[in-house]
């Protein structure tokens, strides 16, 4: 059994993690205890209580290495939500220490929770490499990052400002008909609502305003629930703008993504009543 150095393992873990978001290729973005634990050689042992205080005080302390850092102009995002239980796929409530509502939360509002710091997390994009410079920790090579040796895709992006993403997206723009519009005239990308929020796609015709929320193959359940609840969201928004303006344009909203909807995911869109076109490949 060893020792362990929570300093130097946390910033094993931060370097890893980092990698971890710039060779994500889509699905599920978090990684169990066990998983890391195995990837990065974490000292034994990987199952029981002393494992879990163990990873648990060098996540803290990986943690507070971010407390007197911002990078432009934002502070650093709760990269430790990425290392969930294996029978939950929730952090613990260790991190309370960083948020104090997180253990007062159900198990399904702590997924929202989750969810949410994953969009920030995967938003940072390349500023994580800032975080490493600030923090003088250099990547190290002797780890096979998840995806770097099988397919070689570096994203420093994040889910929604992908290559991916963006073709997707303009493809849907300049070609109404893949969902279904009978339109000459080409969506309009990244349009602006008066919430704050932007639109992927949004076709402006004579009797109806058409949203489009857009999701490419690097999305997970996580990115896709949010898609469905986007579009509720979008929806009321440019209904509510109409109103405003004293217009009685329509509105409609609906989700391309370039996979398919599990069951799950399906009753929620059944539930919700959200136009889903699935299986969307870009030509």
């Amino acid at each position: 059994m060893s020792t362990v150095d929570h300093e130097e393992w946390a910033r094993t873990i931060l370097v890893y993690l980092v990698k971890y978001i710039q060779s994500f290729q889509g699905g599920n973005k978090y990684i169990t205890y066990g998983q890391l634990a195995k990837e990065v050689d974490y000292p034994e042992p990987h199952i029981g209580n002393l494992f879990g205080s163990n990873i648990g005080k060098t996540l803290g302390v990986m943690g507070h290495l971010f407390d007197n850092i911002v990078v432009d102009g934002q502070n650093i995002p709760l990269i430790q939500v990425l290392v969930v239980g294996q029978a939950n796929k929730l952090p613990s409530d260790g991190l309370k220490e960083f948020d104090s509502t997180y253990p007062n939360l159900s198990n399904e509002k702590k997924r929202d929770f989750v969810y949410a710091e994953y969009e920030k997390i995967f938003d940072f994009g390349s500023r994580w490499e800032q975080v490493l410079e600030k923090l003088k920790i250099k990547p190290f090579d002797n780890i096979e990052y998840p995806g770097t040796k099988q397919h070689g895709l570096y994203n420093p992006y994040g889910g929604e400002g992908s290559p991916e993403h963006i073709a997707l997206r303009d493809f849907i723009a300049n070609n109404p008909s893949v969902v279904g519009l009978n339109t000459d005239k080409k969506g309009i990308t990244e349009y602006p609502l008066k919430s704050g929020d932007k639109i992927d796609v949004v076709f402006e015709l004579e009797d109806e305003i058409i949203g489009v929320e857009v999701k490419s193959r690097r999305s997970g359940v996580d990115d896709l629930e949010r898609g469905l609840f986007q579009c509720v969201k979008y929806a009321a928004v440019l209904d509510a703008e109409n109103k405003i303006g004293g217009r009685n344009t329509s509105t409609h909203c609906m989700l391309v993504i370039e996979d398919s909807l599990s069951n799950q995911l399906l009753r929620i869109q059944k539930i919700l009543n959200i136009d889903v076109h699935q299986n969307i490949k870009v030509q």
